[in-house]
């Protein structure tokens, strides 16, 4: 289980630009993208510290974006 604080998931519809509220986030995270219009391949977009950040994805569409480790202990 990944504690409150470690994680997130933010899902954007027909965008290139992603604002990114982490103001919670417990230290710095790594983060991929997803284009969840296309065939299911993570994009590494290197990690997010706490904070507001502005993502730009490299074009149009519906991404989702993960931040955190997601793997189960």
């Amino acid at each position: 289980m990944v504690p409150e604080g470690e994680h997130a998931i933010i899902y954007r519809e027909n965008s290139n630009v992603v604002n990114l509220n982490l103001q919670r986030m417990v230290g710095q995270q790594p983060a991929i993208a997803v284009d969840t219009k296309k065939p299911y391949k993570e994009i590494d977009i290197g990690s997010f510290t706490p904070g507001k950040h502005t993502w730009e994805a490299p074009y149009r569409s519906d991404w989702v974006i993960a931040i955190g480790s997601f793997n189960s202990k």
